[in-house]
């Protein structure tokens, strides 16, 4: 009986294929490094043993298959040597304050802003967060712990990011660190909100601290009161929201009507204020009666509200006659020659318009036509801010917005990000007379999180 593996030495064998050299030896060769186990392939194969390889078996190796070493010295092969790549820095984590770091030192900090709501509520507090103080001495990554309501924190955080330090050290080097930084809103001084400051507001022209002061007294139990109800009325005619105005009117003439001491300034006003709304809102059959009724009452600032709803009536006449009334009454002919200049218009003379206008009444209110949101800011959503952006802009006859500006803004970039994106907003223009014209506009952009 023949073995399998007789048989197998028998058979015909394929002639052996020299295994490459390994790349350890071959790194080692290039050193100049003659390993142990490569000494009888540099000797050359041995006389005696030659055709021993049948006597092996299948599988063994023979020495005489091995790939000869280089001798030392000899250049290694192109490509054997390769050098690792370069491994990148990464930047060094901020360090805690501990040890041999030495602490920041503030050289300027800007103070926060009390904002008008903080004031009115009467809130004080402390504003705790965690920054990064980096190597520059710049406040970075500020992240809040404890907060204020009514604006405190957004105020806070505004505020330490325009700080400046020397930066912390290590061993004499600047290096980030972890930093705790506190800001503190306390009241010194500060006497609530009083209707005379209201009105002391309205006659600067501040219209939105105005309309706080008064909501505020509102609140707090005075919404019987004439004086901050006719506050709120002229809050909202300042900031043009017709829609206010008109309900603060109503109020007043309400309460007017209920007590029995007459206010006959405060009842001119209010009929005053109700016509202006009413104009402004295009109802000017309902407008044109109170109006007249404020007039008869004394106020001569509807003369001009009045000439408005009688030119959108196309009587240009009548209207022409109030504005003559006005000046001679007011002696304000500054004041009335825009609108002159508008009624001439209107009845169809040649007259160039002193563009923009405002619109409301004969004028008619810009439409959106197309116009993308603007999107939050990293910093914004991550300090949490919501709130509206009210902007003034001018529509052009095209449609266009120019001239965008701030009224009342919030932080971390969303004011810059309501303006660029109100630019690029189109509308159907304002109308007037049946022509396209310039107007001024109101712009709000409320940013919510979702």
């Amino acid at each position: 009986m023949i073995s399998r593996r007789a048989v197998t030495h028998s058979s015909k064998r394929s002639p052996q294929i020299p295994p490459p050299l390994p790349r350890l030896r071959r790194l080692a060769v290039a050193a100049g490094i003659l390993l142990a186990s490569a000494a009888p392939a540099l000797a050359g194969p041995d006389p005696a043993r030659a055709g021993a390889g049948d006597a092996l078996g299948d599988g063994a190796e023979s020495p005489a298959a091995q790939e000869p070493e280089l001798p030392p010295g000899d250049p290694p092969p192109a490509g054997d040597l390769e050098a690792p790549p370069p491994v990148a820095e990464k930047p060094a984590a901020p360090l805690p304050v501990a040890g041999d770091v030495k602490a920041p030192v503030k050289i300027s900090a800007t103070p926060p802003q009390y904002t008008l709501e903080a004031r009115i509520a009467g809130i004080q507090g402390t504003v705790v967060m965690k920054a990064v103080i980096d190597k520059k001495g710049d406040v970075t990554d500020v992240e809040v712990l404890q907060g204020l309501p009514y604006g405190l924190t957004e105020s806070a955080v505004a505020a330490v990011k325009s700080w400046k330090f020397e930066p912390a050290t290590l061993n004499g080097e600047p290096v980030d660190v972890y930093y705790s930084l506190t800001v503190n809103f306390r009241l010194e001084g500060y006497t609530k909100p009083s209707i005379k400051a209201g009105f002391a507001a309205l006659k600067e022209g501040d219209y939105l601290d105005a309309k706080r002061v008064f909501q505020h007294l509102y609140r707090e139990g005075n919404g019987t009161s004439q004086e901050v109800v006719l506050g709120l009325a002229l809050a909202a005619r300042g900031l043009e929201d017709a829609e206010r105005a008109e309900l603060n009117a109503r109020r007043l003439l309400a309460l007017i009507e209920g007590s029995k001491k007459l206010e006959t300034k405060h009842e001119s006003q209010a009929y005053a204020i109700l016509g202006w709304a009413q104009q402004r809102l295009g109802h000017h059959k309902l407008a044109e009666p109170n109006l007249r009724r404020a007039l008869a009452l004394g106020a001569a600032e509807a003369r001009l509200d009045l000439a408005k709803v009688l030119t959108a009536q196309n009587k240009f006449a009548e209207a022409l006659e109030e504005v003559e009334r006005y000046v001679a009454e007011t002696g304000d002919a500054e004041g009335a020659r825009a609108l002159e200049t508008t009624i001439r218009f209107c009845s169809g003379e040649e007259v160039e318009i002193p563009e923009p206008l405002e619109a409301g009444g004969s004028i008619s209110v810009p439409t959106k036509k197309r116009g993308a949101l603007p999107p939050y800011t990293a910093a914004a959503r991550k300090a949490k801010i919501e709130g509206t952006v009210l902007l003034r802009a001018i529509i052009d006859r095209q449609g266009k917005v120019r001239d965008a500006s701030i009224i009342s803004g919030l932080p971390h970039g969303l004011n810059e990000q309501a303006l660029a994106a109100v630019r690029e907003w189109e509308y159907w223009p304002a109308m007037m007379c049946g022509r396209p014209v310039e107007v001024y506009r109101k712009l709000a952009i409320m940013f919510r999180l979702k």
